[in-house]
């Protein structure tokens, strides 16, 4: 199945040449793409980049306006001796950051 999301306001942390390593000076920087549209096919991206660009149609089409897409975002932050989720927490954590995230889950297949 393909989802189209359109006019985001910023998708975060995306890169056409990712690095293999990221360190010191670079850790400061996060790459975004203002007004932008991600493809996702099944669990997978398969498409980003400016609204210039984005495809017209998919199976499922969301409307972003005003959001902030964080495809690639992973808190790694964990303790040991916590057995339950913390997702909520980590949500918490964002939208006190940037109250205008699009939240949208995703579940693998494997």
């Amino acid at each position: 199945m393909k989802t189209l999301i359109r006019n985001i306001e910023q998708l975060v942390q995306t890169e056409n040449d990712p690095r293999q390593v990221v360190k010191g000076e670079e850790m400061n920087q996060l790459p975004s793409i203002d007004n932008a549209f991600l493809v996702m096919d099944d669990d997978r991206i398969a498409d980003f980049g400016p609204m210039d660009r984005s495809p017209e149609d998919g199976d499922i089409v969301v409307n972003a306006n005003g959001k902030y897409v964080l495809p690639a975002w992973c808190d790694s932050h964990t303790h040991l001796v916590y057995a339950g989720s913390r997702e909520q927490e980590a949500f918490s954590i964002l939208r006190n950051c940037c109250g205008k995230l699009l939240r949208i889950r995703c579940w693998s297949k494997r």
